[in-house]
């Protein structure tokens, strides 16, 4: 089993953060960009077939660094297709280099693939691209890899973009897969299953659904509250719980790995809620009337207690 070298949700938020602070060089993964690293890459042969465009567009990285007015330094920090990925592991990020030590070795677009076939990750052909997988996910051709996340596609696209991102995904890429290293936390293609819940929905589960929002966030429906009916109001709301929980914006429907991440909030305050429970102190017989108070308001918590857990019951996902 591989090792996890991060979250899937924070290689997302890295994504969205660093694009267009990274600028482009073959074979590096986050590297301070020197001109050292141009005159070697022009005497070597392996790089014969981009001597051209790295004559032409590699220089302009020595200059113009975005984030001067933070690391003081002109040159842009570099990656390419692959790289992107590399410098996330190693702590990569805007104004904050590869170390000199990395703690992980150099990645390729073809190394990775072997490691997604070699561990039977989930991959597929460009048409079956699992377009609502809340965590980015790699889309790729041969020798080149780019990322789809929350319907856009962010690239280190070459010498002369460097990194950026569009709404578009290029016709020539060919395939997808789940990327080796990163916690999906228990997403799978499977988890893209029916919805549980719909926009329209009534009864006694959108009810459940709105109760939980309630419970989340006190400000949550504070119109028409658990009406058991999903409505504008209650679209909005799950819209806001999924954003919060890195699910994407689209409040119109509730699946299971929504259903799972409410669960996750639920058994944080249920475990909150009985350590106070585990800590009222004394005998009941002979508590002062202050602890016949704070006693009155645990019981209070008990029955909060108990609704919390039925609807961990009944919506936690299998």
């Amino acid at each position: 089993m591989l090792e996890t070298r991060g979250k899937a949700s924070d290689f997302g938020d890295f994504l969205e953060r660093t694009v267009g602070h990274f600028g482009y060089l073959l074979g590096t993964r986050g590297q301070r960009m020197t001109q050292a690293m141009i005159d070697s890459r022009l005497k070597s042969s392996s790089y014969k077939k981009y001597w051209a465009t790295i004559k032409k567009y590699a220089p302009q990285w020595l200059k113009n660094n975005p984030d001067k007015s933070k690391d003081g330094q002109d040159a842009w920090i570099v990656l390419d297709c692959q790289g992107w990925c590399d410098a996330f592991w190693n702590g990569v990020d805007i104004g904050v280099p590869l170390p000199s030590s990395p703690k992980y070795s150099d990645t390729s677009t073809y190394t990775q693939f072997a490691l997604v076939e070699k561990e039977g990750l989930q991959h597929g052909t460009i048409d079956t691209l699992p377009k609502n997988c809340p965590y980015p996910i790699a889309v790729y051709r041969t020798g080149h890899v780019t990322f789809y996340h929350k319907g856009k596609l962010y690239q280190s696209k070459g010498t002369a973009y460097g990194t950026i991102v569009s709404t578009t995904i290029d016709s020539n890429l060919t395939g997808w897969y789940l990327i080796p290293y990163l916690d999906y936390e228990g997403w799978t293609t499977e988890s893209d299953g029916e919805d549980m819940l719909k926009i329209g929905d009534k009864g006694d589960g959108v009810q459940l659904w709105q109760q939980a929002l309630m419970s989340w966030n006190s400000s949550a429906l504070p119109k028409f509250k658990d009406d058991s009916d999903y409505g504008k109001e209650t679209s909005e709301w799950t819209a806001t719980f999924k954003t919060s929980v890195g699910l994407g914006s689209d409040g119109t429907t509730v699946d299971a790995l929504t259903f799972g991440k409410m669960a996750q909030f639920f058994e944080n305050k249920v475990s909150s809620l009985q350590t106070e429970l585990d800590n009222v102190p004394g005998n009941i017989a002979t508590l002062t009337a202050e602890r016949d108070s704070a006693i009155e308001n645990e019981k209070e918590k008990t029955g909060e207690l108990s609704t919390l857990s039925s609807i961990i019951f009944k919506y936690k996902p299998e």
